[in-house]
């Protein structure tokens, strides 16, 4: 499947889907803010995206997680939400 991002002035979501994290979106007329460097990244997952934190905190404009909540499988949450804060990351769940 294809990612998606958000552009809401000086904050960039991006989509981790399958297991990757995406950073273009193949749509005509929408412009590619990721490519700023100095604009802030905040992640968008659910419990199903398999990704390192250690290999996101190597862009450091990566700020925050916004995590998706699953009655399914609450353990990768909780481990992610304590592995994110540790790194100094902003938390946010849905």
């Amino acid at each position: 499947g294809e990612g998606y991002y958000q552009y809401t002035g000086n904050l960039i979501t991006l989509r981790l889907e399958n297991g990757e994290f995406k950073r273009s979106v193949s749509q005509s007329g929408l412009i590619k803010p990721w490519q700023d460097t100095l604009k802030p990244i905040v992640i968008d997952v659910y419990n199903l995206n398999d990704y390192k934190l250690n290999d996101l905190l190597r862009d450091k404009r990566i700020k925050g997680i916004i995590h998706k909540m699953s009655e399914e499988d609450s353990s990768a949450y909780y481990k992610r939400r304590t592995e994110a804060i540790k790194n100094n990351l902003l938390w946010g769940s849905y």
